[in-house]
């Protein structure tokens, strides 16, 4: 059974974004007690998904500017930002090539320049299976997580998620490491499959994130860019190495 933390925790490690007061109410109209057992969970992911359904209708027809009922990439950013998704332009690419692939396979091999509402959900769904990671990092996660493998159990231990954040060229201590896999670890084994990973790489990149820009709102005065100075106090309080190289006006973007 699960309490209303347990299920959005679920929601969270299954790629969702649902605000907790849509959690709540979800989680209360399933199930109406203070733990949900597997009937209610099945009642509970089909509103979840209505829910979402009906979002991502929204989001499509207010980032449709022309309303030619499709989106073209720069309307299907926007509407990744409407949905909270962190959009990676090379990213947004890759998945893009793949739903226009497939669909040009149905559509009697005629490429797609643009996505209709069948593609766009196609990408969202292919753009959570990959947490957002580019086709290069997720080659390098798979090459570090089958290095680190546990007795070709296809997972890694939770002392072992560090070494492959840290052989992917992340620098994370095997305490933070931990507290991620405790996250994504759902049914509390101890491991974590390469979907586990992808979540807790996921989770170090928006940490990392977080920190410089963090770092960077205590450097800037106003302007949204930082000088020469303030950028080598930037990497000194973010634990990097200064090269000396010169910046103006070094917008928080180039971080």
């Amino acid at each position: 059974s699960l309490d209303v933390q347990g299920f959005a925790g679920v929601l969270t490690w299954l790629g969702h974004s649902v605000d907790f007061q849509d959690v709540q109410e979800i989680f209360d109209r399933a199930d109406g007690k203070d733990k949900m057992d597997y009937n209610g969970f099945v009642l509970a992911m089909k509103a979840v998904r209505e829910l979402q359904m009906k979002r991502l209708s929204e989001v499509f027809e207010e980032c449709d500017k022309d309303h030619n009922g499709t989106l073209n990439i720069n309307e299907l950013e926007s509407a990744l930002k409407a949905l909270k998704f962190e959009s990676d332009p090379q990213v947004i690419l890759e998945v893009v090539s793949e739903v226009q692939e497939v669909r040009s396979q149905l559509r009697s091999n005629r490429m797609i320049v643009d996505l209709t509402f069948e593609d766009v959900l196609d990408f969202v769904q292919r753009y959570r299976s990959r947490e957002g990671l580019s086709q290069n990092e997720l080659d390098e996660l798979t090459s570090a997580f089958r290095r680190y493998e546990y007795e070709n159990s296809h997972s890694v231990r939770w002392r072992d998620a560090y070494k492959v954040l840290n052989w992917f060229g992340l620098e994370v201590e095997a305490e933070e490491a931990e507290k991620y896999a405790a996250k994504v670890d759902v049914d509390n084994s101890g491991q974590l499959n390469l979907q586990d990973m992808k979540k807790v790489l996921r989770m170090e990149y928006e940490a990392s994130l977080k920190r410089y820009s963090d770092a960077f709102a205590d450097q800037d005065t106003g302007s949204g860019e930082i000088n020469n100075q303030q950028a080598t106090e930037l990497f000194i309080n973010l634990g990097l190495e200064s090269r000396g190289a010169t910046v103006v006006g070094l917008p928080v973007d180039s971080l």
